[in-house]
């Protein structure tokens, strides 16, 4: 071989491994996970090698939604292999912080499968949006399921549920398996107050993801009584046990029991909510951070105590002791918040090793 030859051949190997994983090498087992700054609300785009999956589409103003929507739109931009198409879009309850971007998401892109808990007559601020969405898909010929914990476990099943709408993506080298692990409550519990039952946070659709040896698990907004359901029913099984969690409920002190993160045992812990002074008013706005006071201080130091390796550099945010109230704290711990960290991207391998990029990186 001439030497000319041989050095273009070298090239040539060298520019092959180092393309990246998304629209250029579909045989890379890497995956990311968005966590997309939508404030006082949540919206997680998953990205795998051959398609990708939104998790939530919620936001907490127009400025918001139009930010939701702009970022998928950069996105497809740059997977133009993907062609403006979500393979599945979740929706975990019918809640505005996690549905009212849902009918623009649906304008602007195609889905391809949708589901959600089922919820259409709760009378809860998001469900127009999630009975319209269901609609939809019923006109447009998109596969759509919902589910209620009751469906998932029956027969004593333990490995919770999926199929083909749930799980719609078959990627060359690893393919992402997703499983719905609980959803809206057909009947009360046993042990639950009628509050917790009247409570749409604690019918919300919990979801894993296993990428390889990479594992992520997504809790909506469920809260103590819906969290304890789950810890009773999956305890003792390693489907709750995971590297990352998409922390519940914004990191409301009832959102984060210790029988759940000793379940999970995360290794990173993602908190979608708000700048601490969104809603200081006057007049204070109901729906905002600064008056259900996200994240809690409680919820954080449990965080910190539980997960074992630091961020790379500690950082001081403001978080509440209760509503209205918030002071410096300093997260040491891999935590990451969008309302300090901004966009936050996990990039996963299916070896189970993670990088984490925000804002300021």
């Amino acid at each position: 071989m001439k030497p000319q030859s041989f050095f273009r051949l070298v090239f040539c190997i060298a520019l092959l491994t180092v393309k990246t994983a998304y629209g250029q090498d579909s045989t890379a087992s890497v995956m990311q996970a968005h966590f997309i700054n939508v404030g006082q609300a949540d919206a997680t785009l998953l990205e795998f090698p051959c398609g990708a999956i939104l998790i939530d589409a919620g936001a907490q103003d127009s400025t918001a939604q139009t930010t939701l929507i702009q970022y998928l739109q950069h996105f497809f931009a740059r997977r133009t292999d993907l062609h403006n198409t979500l393979d599945l879009v979740v929706i975990s309850h019918d809640h505005v912080d996690h549905d009212i971007t849902l009918p623009g998401v649906a304008q602007t892109f195609t889905i391809r499968h949708y589901i959600d808990n089922g919820h259409t007559n709760a009378n809860d601020s998001g469900e127009p949006m999630q009975a319209n969405m269901e609609q939809y898909a019923q006109q447009h010929g998109i596969p759509y399921e919902n589910f209620s914990f009751e469906q998932i476990t029956a027969n004593g099943n333990h490995q919770g549920l999926t199929d083909a709408v749930i799980e719609p993506l078959h990627c060359a080298v690893t393919s992402p398996q997703i499983t719905v692990l609980s959803g809206r409550f057909a009947s009360k519990p046993a042990g639950w107050h009628s509050s917790d039952y009247s409570n749409e946070n604690n019918h919300s659709l919990v979801i894993r993801l296993q990428f390889g040896k990479a594992s992520f698990l997504f809790s909506g907004d469920l809260e103590t009584a819906g969290d304890t359901q789950l810890v009773n029913y999956y305890g003792n099984n390693a489907l709750l046990d995971v590297d990352v969690w998409k922390v519940s409920h914004h990191a409301a002190v009832n959102g984060t029991s210790a029988t759940l993160l000793a379940a999970i045992t995360p290794q990173y812990a993602v908190i979608h909510c708000g700048q601490w002074n969104y809603g200081i008013g006057p007049p204070v706005q109901t729906f905002s951070t600064y008056a259900y006071g996200h994240p809690r201080i409680a919820t954080l130091d449990a965080l910190q105590q539980s997960i074992p390796g630091n961020r790379l550099q500690a950082i001081t945010v403001k978080a509440a002791s209760a509503q209205y109230t918030f002071s410096d704290y300093s997260v040491t711990k891999n935590i990451y918040a969008t309302a300090w960290d901004g966009n936050v991207t996990i990039k996963a391998s299916s070896s189970g090793t993670y990088t984490v990029v925000t804002n300021d990186q």
